[in-house]
């Protein structure tokens, strides 16, 4: 047997809806330039060879791998668990005999599995060079703070920066990694471990490879088989909580017939027909944006056995922007589902935020979709920092005036979620904050100083309440109160006797 070039693997824990992205493209690329690739979703060999399928217990040991989980009381029974998939990872290394393992570390949830996992493999002294990437490698290694005892300089840095320094990575690739990946395999002796650099381009001479994924086992949302697509990274919009426009110093994007015709072709090749954009959004070049859907549109129109569907999260365009042909257009490409950052219905907030936007433009934007029966999701943040207790009313008023659109289906719920309000406020890198160093989350803004913690979950508690009385859904309602409930025990007592959480 011929030895491979590399293995690519995305890790647990991972909710197994959908199949990644990021092994696919980069197995594409790595093929172009005349490399042998396998790609591997890890999380879901796991619940097929130690879970048999059932998703439950999956979930509850993929649960225990996050970095808000106290290591020291994850149960035994999910620790042995944790070396099983460690130990049946070195199996799979030893069966394909790659040169090279490359690592997926998406999130912070992930950091933890591929810390134990990298630490098994150099200890197994197997000939084989570690790769690791992907965004969780740029964000501090907090995934290890309950595990290990890290310096002050340790918890700081990045975990890229860390897995290098405790020799347990060979190399880390945090910015593009079509481009990176292949520099390593192509002279590893030479490469530069890209820890600080987020510089990227698109190569638009291959679509994402998914021959190696097992399409069939995914859990999908209601059994209906989708891919995801990626036109886009960074954003156009600098929005203050959010960090997309520090990951990427500009905005890149495919042109929209290219992302069109890869639709197209990814649809014929896997007969899959439903797509969801991974992109911070899909409208980010405007005029890209009107020639993706008119590219679509005319392809469901002369194919309908075969017509495509497709969600993504978009943003709101001033009125004079988009015009009806061009909502007509979103509707016959296949749009439904998208996701909008809605955030306030206060544009004294929206503006503090630099949505760029305003309440006006997103009402009309709701009806636009109404006319042409396009449905979506919109997204709250109660609680922004400058946020005055005149504002959240506003946000209560704007709700109404969505009211009927619930109704029509138009849109489908809302989510209040938690961003920023509860966030640690030193990972915005914001001034005029008052904060106590073991509660940096416990925050006050200096110039709206009546918005304290307790006002914050108040105003959160009322807008739920607001929404159940007004038949308005609120998704993920339990789960996000849960979770606050979970990290912030302190706290616990106002979110206990509220009786919220009920969509």
């Amino acid at each position: 047997m011929n030895r491979l070039d590399v293995l690519i693997a995305s890790l647990p824990p991972s909710y197994l809806n959908e199949p990644s992205i990021a092994p696919a493209v980069l197995k594409s690329a790595v093929e172009k330039h005349g490399f042998s690739c396998k790609t591997l979703d890890f999380s879901l060999h796991c619940l097929k060879f130690f879970f048999n399928q059932q998703y439950e217990p999956y979930l509850k040991w993929a649960n225990t791998l996050p970095d808000h989980s106290d290591f020291s009381t994850v149960l035994n029974e999910h620790k042995i668990l944790l070396h099983q998939a460690t130990d049946e990872f070195i199996k799979i290394i030893n069966d394909t005999k790659p040169q090279y393992v490359a690592l997926s570390v998406f999130s912070l949830w992930q950091q933890r599995f591929a810390y134990f996992l990298c630490k098994k493999i150099k200890e197994s002294n197997l000939r084989v060079k570690l790769i690791i990437g992907g965004m969780g490698c740029t964000s501090p290694p907090k995934g290890l703070f309950t595990v290990l005892s890290l310096s002050y300089f340790e918890k700081k840095n990045s975990y890229a920066s860390f897995m290098i320094a405790k020799k347990l990575a060979d190399f880390a690739i945090v910015n593009d990694g079509e481009i990176e990946l292949i520099r390593v395999l192509q002279d590893p002796d030479r490469y530069q471990n890209s820890l600080y650099s987020n510089e990227t381009v698109f190569d638009h001479d291959y679509y994402p490879n998914f021959d190696d994924y097992k399409l069939d086992d995914y859990l999908f949302t209601n059994g209906e088989k989708k891919l995801l697509v990626q036109g886009s990274k960074g954003c156009v919009r600098q929005c203050v909580f959010c960090s997309e426009h520090s990951n990427y110093s500009k905005f890149y994007f495919k042109s929209g017939n290219q992302i069109a015709n890869e639709i197209i072709a990814l649809s014929q090749k896997y007969k899959i027909f439903k797509f969801q954009f991974t992109d911070s959004l899909v409208n980010g070049s405007l005029k890209e944006f009107k020639n993706f859907v008119k590219t679509l549109a005319q392809h469901n129109q002369a194919s309908p056995d075969s017509q495509v569907r497709w969600h993504g999260n978009y943003i709101c365009r001033a009125k004079n922007q988009m015009t009806d042909t061009d909502f007509q257009l979103m509707k016959l490409s296949g749009a439904h589902g998208l996701t909008i950052g809605a955030e306030s219905g206060s544009n004294q907030v929206l503006a503090e935020m630099k949505k760029n936007t305003t309440a006006e433009d997103l009402l009309y934007e709701i009806s636009k979709f109404h006319d042409h029966g396009i449905d979506c999701t919109l997204l709250f943040m109660i609680g922004f920092y400058s946020e005055t207790w005149q504002d959240f009313l506003l946000t209560l008023e704007f709700l109404k005036k969505l009211h009927k659109y619930f109704f029509s289906g138009t849109i489908s719920n809302i989510r209040l979620g938690y961003t920023l309000m509860f966030d640690d406020i030193l990972d915005y890198s914001l001034e005029d904050f008052q904060y106590t160093p073991t509660q940096a989350y416990d925050w006050v803004y200096l110039k709206n100083p009546t918005l304290t913690l307790e006002e914050r979950v108040k105003r959160r508690l009322i807008a739920q309440e607001f929404c159940d009385s007004l038949g308005i859904p609120v998704a993920y309602a339990n789960e996000d109160l849960s979770v606050l409930d979970a990290i912030y025990s302190n706290d616990s007592f106002v979110l206990r006797g509220s009786g919220i959480g009920t969509h």
